[in-house]
């Protein structure tokens, strides 16, 4: 399983086919439509492009290629969403951009489309799921009357570790988690940064 991409047929079960044939000029007209040529004039930037990818992929330089196959990784993860489970109605993501976008993604094409209205019984036992990529002051508050911060956990994401709008509204939650919950306000966060820099990894230490 470790490399399954390589196994044609497993490629062709998974293959995603782009349908553009709406967007071609004999469909809909030549003032706005595209053209075989326009096509053909792109396909040797198209065919370098992903030639670079797969050299990229094959040195390790992209690594999330691999993510699926990382059996420790996500051996971990889920021994921790069943305590999550156990112990937390709300999951919150704090994180903007590309540490907030997939997750966005995911949880829309996975999930019930007003997944948090759920009961928790139909969503599995599994806790309300919150994003909170911005800072607006308004957000904040308002997802702090919503929640019980006793029943909450936080995942702080940032890969530079230094992202200021991620480690301020951290340092918001922060507080609260210590003034509310109390010695235990540790329990309450998951920190996804890089290993060995960041001022994320340095507040993580120091706390």
């Amino acid at each position: 399983m470790k490399e399954m991409w390589k196994n044609k047929n497993w490629k062709k079960k998974m293959e995603i086919k782009l349908d553009f044939r709406n967007i071609m000029e004999d469909v809909i007209g030549s003032e706005h439509g595209i053209s075989e040529k326009d096509i053909d004039n792109i396909k040797e930037k198209i065919f370098k492009a992903h030639k670079s990818f797969l050299n990229d992929r094959k040195s390790g330089k992209l690594g999330f290629y691999q993510l699926p196959y990382q059996k420790k990784e996500v051996s971990e993860v889920l021994e921790i969403s069943e305590d999550i489970k156990i112990k937390f109605d709300n999951f919150v993501v704090l994180g903007i951009g590309g540490s907030a976008l997939g997750n966005i993604t995911l949880h829309n094409a996975l999930n019930h489309r007003y997944y948090n209205l759920l009961s928790k019984r139909d969503r599995k036992g599994c806790p309300r799921i919150f994003f909170l990529d911005n800072i607006d002051p308004v957000w904040i508050r308002e997802l702090i009357e919503i929640i019980d911060i006793n029943k909450t956990i936080f995942n702080v994401i940032t890969k530079s570790g230094s992202t200021s709008e991620t480690i301020a509204n951290f340092l918001i939650f922060l507080n609260l988690l210590k003034t509310s919950v109390g010695k235990d306000w540790k329990d309450h966060i998951i920190i996804t940064t890089d290993p060995d820099k960041g001022d994320l990894k340095k507040l993580a230490s120091e706390e």
